[in-house]
């Protein structure tokens, strides 16, 4: 069983297809006040927070692994991303250990490699460090912008938020630089090879 975070989110979706399209058994946490996804057939849907340790105990039975994709980010508060990302991370990986968890695959951001971070760039950093030091098996993904069909940064409400919090432009099409955004059906998960 993979437990994911994030699950109602952009890429949360889009990561439970593809590991139930793949045969694998996701239980998918949705934070209250969230709707629950009604377009994720096969994923069991659990209500937790990752603020809220206690919540995430009764949900690990026949965990093997964890996707953790739920962040907090811009335009969000800095105290709001800070504790989202590696407050929710500490939690996270806390659960992970106590339910015997022997992967662990952690959504960062490419904004963790750069030189001068803002408050997002730097609660991944520290989420990152936390992952590292947790003593689970791990792999760290890094994805620039995402987006695709139905969402992500492709809408333009998005990017107008986007764009005022970015350093430099980002570059929508391919191109010759070392960054270029990651489009859903690009992403291979670490977490599809655990069976």
């Amino acid at each position: 069983m993979i437990f994911l975070t994030g699950v109602s989110g952009y890429v949360g979706r889009r990561v439970a297809r593809r590991l139930t399209a793949s045969g694998l058994r996701v239980r998918g946490l949705v934070p209250a006040g969230e709707d629950l996804p009604a377009d994720l057939p096969g994923v069991e849907l659990v209500r937790g927070d990752i603020l809220d340790p206690a919540s995430l105990e009764p949900l690990g039975s026949g965990v093997t692994a964890v996707v953790h994709a739920a962040a907090a980010m811009l335009p969000n508060p800095p105290e709001k991303i800070r504790s989202v990302n590696v407050d929710g991370t500490h939690h996270v990986l806390a659960a992970a250990r106590r339910w015997g968890a022997t992967q662990f695959v952690y959504v960062s951001a490419v904004s963790a490699a750069y030189a001068k971070k803002n408050s997002y760039g730097q609660s991944k950093v520290d989420a990152e460090a936390l992952v590292a030091a947790s003593g689970i098996p791990f792999a760290v993904l890094r994805p620039t912008m995402v987006y695709g069909e139905g969402g992500g940064l492709a809408r333009g409400e998005d990017l107008a938020v986007f764009l005022p919090h970015a350093r430099g432009a980002p570059r929508l099409e391919p191109g010759r630089g070392p960054r270029l955004p990651a489009v859903r059906r690009d992403l291979r998960l670490p977490a599809e090879d655990a069976r």
